[in-house]
């Protein structure tokens, strides 16, 4: 089915590919001037502009042909892609309409001219360059990795904020002395941390600021312009063009990205461009302006999509820059509060709700207590009953019976249910729940007392005994007195009666571990490594199910301890053995692991022979302190750093001005006083 839905987008798009919506293209007003109002047509980004119809979106370019037909719920516009989005379905395509990738996305936004990808609740920044392949990296703790987990590059520990463009500003996290640079996505450094702030990248420049003045540099790290007082704070690049104010007269002025004046200095108050569009004021008259500097005097409510809401003596019309009127708004919403969500709007009229179209079409009318987009759906709530309903303004289903409404009223607004990010919503029917998908086909009978949804699989509830589905509905582990305690795309772990089961993600069983002690202080959470440790009631004995490589340990270890994701000290008869969860391989070592350990390194000390130190204790008493030497380990179990210092600490603790900080160096040690640094493979530098 789904490669007919591919075949079947393909032909479309090629079908449609070779219409035209009758029109031309208007350079100045930087929109499509069609004959009559068939489409909603937005302003162009580049060379492409959104048109919609009934809550659906298309793409065409300025000549007007169809580039990707009417029918996403969405679709957004970059320099290099397009990307839609249909019923949970994300599609990216070429600048000519061709299908690239289907990724799996939970939902994507564009924040300056970029696509942000959340892939399953990660901390995931995706971006896009190049039209034929998709650069897809997202960074998890102090590594980059591509989408198929292949290694890219480890990156300084004092990242605080994401890249955008493919540059990230990162500082030396002192509180007191805190100072910014940048580096790219392999890790590279742009510019040195010793600015005072470093803005994002937008529009292919950042800016710099240094005692109070600031400068605008490009992706490689060459000054656009020198450091300047005329470049005010919180300045950003957006529609090409930055804050730049003439401090000789006083005036503010916008520069474009080689740094010259595109609008002259007349306005005495300015901000960013937002939306295509900056507020100004000039001789105490309040504006707006377009990237040409063209004005817009009347201007009431925010332009969006080079539309907006006009107010006209006491009437309210949705019309274009240019002031052609789409349709009158005769709803009791203020139109600042109206947001287009998939193409559609909700609208009250008489205390009832309804939705219109880009266009000011009711889709539905305003006759239902709420009304919710979601999905490419619509949630309509009629006296105690919630149905789903499609964009024609079709009944679907009842998704919700008068007897178990439980909703939320929040000043009289019901919180209407949703699609989760996985693309299921949740039925309800006297008090028992189901499932359906974005396809509104039932996965489960509304027959479950609890349905719980991860990113693998179904669990559901039935006569208080839990049964195990996968995402199309079908029953693998039978309904038991049972419960998921650990999850990994590799497989899932199952508690059952003093028992812990592991199955592949095939739900095939693997390993069973019987009388387990469930007091276990561990038990009941997974590890980041993708281990899951237990104790043997019966010896005290602990081991652990790897939910990595689908393995079982022997239950001979008197101690656990987990560091990092891939690394497992155990202790057994009080040696210790270093485990690799990824290649496997143990050694036998003989030093503790210290609780100051650092992203890929760690720090290891040893009991010294030398004496301790004396601390005085309660009256006359007193004992010596256990006195221990330490060193560095990486994660291949590798001694970078003999155990011989007394004292190790990590950069990120220390800030010293007058210390030049090597390159690629991502810790220091303090050893009587003298500095070592190490990168991050554990190499000593200097």
């Amino acid at each position: 089915m789904k490669y007919f839905f591919l075949f079947f987008l393909l032909i479309s798009n090629l079908l449609y590919g070779q219409e035209l919506i009758k029109g031309k293209y208007d350079s100045e007003s930087n929109l499509f001037q069609q004959k009559g109002n068939s489409y909603w047509i937005s302003e162009f980004e580049g060379d492409f502009a959104k048109f919609s119809k009934s809550g659906y979106y298309g793409i065409i370019n300025k000549q007007g042909k169809i580039i990707l037909p009417m029918e996403y719920d969405e679709v957004l516009i970059t320099d290099s892609l397009l990307y839609a989005y249909n019923k949970n379905t994300h599609f990216v395509f070429s600048n000519t309409g061709e299908l690239i990738d289907q990724p799996r996305f939970d939902f994507v936004i564009k924040r300056k001219g970029v696509l942000f990808f959340d892939v399953w609740q990660r901390y995931v920044n995706i971006e896009q360059y190049n039209s034929n392949t998709i650069d897809r990296i997202y960074q998890h703790g102090n590594t980059l990795y591509d989408f198929d987990g292949k290694f890219i590059a480890d990156i300084p520990d004092n990242i605080r904020i994401s890249f955008v463009q493919g540059i990230a500003a990162i500082n030396n996290g002192h509180w007191k002395t805190k100072k910014y640079g940048y580096i790219n996505k392999k890790g590279e450094t742009i510019l040195p941390i010793k600015y005072d702030f470093c803005t994002y990248f937008s529009n292919e420049r950042g800016i710099v600021g240094l005692n109070e003045k600031r400068a605008i540099i490009d992706k490689q790290g060459n000054f656009i312009t020198p450091f300047t007082s005329m470049i005010p704070a919180q300045s950003i690049y957006s529609s090409g063009l930055c804050r730049y104010k003439d401090s000789t007269i006083g005036k503010f002025a916008y520069i474009d990205t080689s740094g010259s004046i595109k609008i002259p200095p007349k306005y005495d108050k300015a901000s960013n461009f937002s939306r295509g569009f900056a507020k100004v004021e000039e001789n105490g008259k309040s504006y707006i302006i377009d990237p040409n500097g063209k004005e817009y005097i009347n201007q009431q409510f925010e332009f969006e999509g080079g539309h907006r809401f006009m107010q006209y003596g006491n009437g309210v019309v949705y019309e274009d820059k240019n002031g052609k009127k789409l349709f009158d708004f005769k709803y009791e919403d203020h139109p600042s509060m109206i947001y287009y969500i998939e193409g559609l709007a909700r609208i009250k009229l008489n205390g009832k709700q309804g939705i219109i179209d880009r266009l000011g079409n009711e889709i539905i009318p305003p006759i239902y207590d709420n009304v919710k987009i979601d999905q490419g759906y619509i949630m309509v709530r009629d006296n105690n009953a919630i149905w789903l309903m499609n964009k024609k303004g079709e009944k679907l289903m009842r998704i919700k019976d008068n007897a178990s409404i439980r909703a939320k009223m929040i000043s009289n607004y019901t919180i209407l249910p949703e699609f989760n990010r996985f693309g299921f919503l949740k039925t309800l029917k006297e008090g028992k729940r189901g499932l359906i998908n974005a396809d509104a086909k039932e996965i489960l009978p509304t027959n479950f007392e609890r349905i719980t949804m991860c990113e693998y699989y179904i669990q559901a509830t039935k006569n208080d005994e839990i049964g195990i589905y996968n995402l199309e509905g079908e029953l693998k582990v039978p309904h038991e007195k049972q419960r998921i305690v650990a999850i990994t795309n590799k497989g899932f772990i199952i508690e059952r009666e003093r028992s812990l089961r592991l199955y592949d993600s095939e739900f095939n069983l693997k390993f069973t571990v019987d009388s387990i002690d469930l007091d276990y202080p561990s038990h009941g959470r997974v590890f980041s490594s993708g281990v899951y440790p237990y104790k043997i009631d019966s010896t005290g004995k602990r081991g652990f199910l790897d939910l990595v490589n689908l393995q079982k340990s022997k239950a001979i270890y008197d101690q656990l301890s987990f560091y990092g994701s891939h690394l497992i000290l155990c202790k057994e008869k009080r040696k210790k053995t270093l485990y690799n969860l990824i290649t496997n391989e143990k050694e036998i070592v003989d030093f503790e692991i210290d609780k100051k350990t650092y992203p890929k390194l760690l720090i290891i000390k040893k009991e010294s022979n030398k004496p301790g130190v004396y601390t005085p204790g309660i009256g006359d008493f007193g004992e010596a302190t256990q006195a221990w030497l330490y060193g560095v380990m990486n994660y291949a179990g590798e001694i970078v750093l003999p155990i011989q210092y007394s004292e190790i600490e990590r950069i990120s603790f220390f800030y010293d001005e007058n210390i030049t900080f090597p390159k690629g160096a991502v810790l220091f040690t303090n050893l009587k006083n003298k500095y070592v640094f190490i990168n991050k493979q554990g190499h000593v530098i200097l």
